[in-house]
């Protein structure tokens, strides 16, 4: 018999069989079945391991279970992580939000049939609790920090001008590095044309 990964384990299913401190069981459950969905869609050990780890700080922080989690829980974790003594980067915040709303579609998933398991057993749901409101957002497409910039129109003027040089220059000697100089140099301004800002 095939068991798709991700599902509930069948001992947690077994109604006659009592569970002792049934929340931790339920929640360790939903660990293992979420590492076992990630493992089959292929992602790599150690962003599983990172992930579960996010999630599992996220749980003793809001000292709550995922079936009674609500918005304001991530707004005062990720809040106490950004205001930490060693302040985390917008970065970091965007991958925490993003294990915790991972975890959230998973356990919210009908397929994976946790939202029926928790109703039945806690009289209450998981549900996705990360927004686009409250979790950290991009400033830029790129999320560049910002100190790094676009070439300015005359920056960018003196970047071609120098890769067309290198050019002339090794066609002048006969050497045979003019060829990749010149493919380098029309990569680039391709590369600008077609999607990179300027700055005036």
């Amino acid at each position: 018999m095939n068991i798709e990964p991700g599902r509930i384990p069948a001992f947690l299913n077994t109604e006659n069989v009592g569970l002792l401190r049934a929340e931790d069981r339920v929640f360790e459950a939903m660990l293992d079945g979420w590492r076992a969905q990630m493992l089959a869609r292929g992602l790599s050990n150690a962003y599983i391991k990172s992930s579960c780890s996010v999630v599992e700080r996220f749980q003793e922080h809001a000292n709550e279970y995922p079936w009674t989690w609500s918005a304001h829980n991530v707004d005062e974790f990720l809040a106490d992580r950004r205001s930490s003594e060693k302040s985390l980067a917008l970065s970091t915040l965007r991958s925490n939000a993003g294990s915790i709303k991972a975890f959230c579609a998973y356990l919210t998933d009908g397929r994976y049939g946790w939202a029926a398991f928790c109703e039945r057993v806690f009289a209450d749901i998981p549900v996705q609790v990360v927004f686009e409101w409250n979790a950290p957002r991009h400033t830029t497409d790129d999320a560049m920090p910002p100190r790094r910039r676009a070439f300015t129109r005359a920056e960018l003027q003196t970047f071609f001008d120098t890769a067309d040089d290198l050019i002339d220059t090794e066609f002048a000697k006969r050497s045979k590095r003019w060829l990749p100089a010149l493919r380098d140099s029309t990569a680039f301004k391709v590369a600008y044309a077609y999607g990179c800002a300027v700055v005036n």
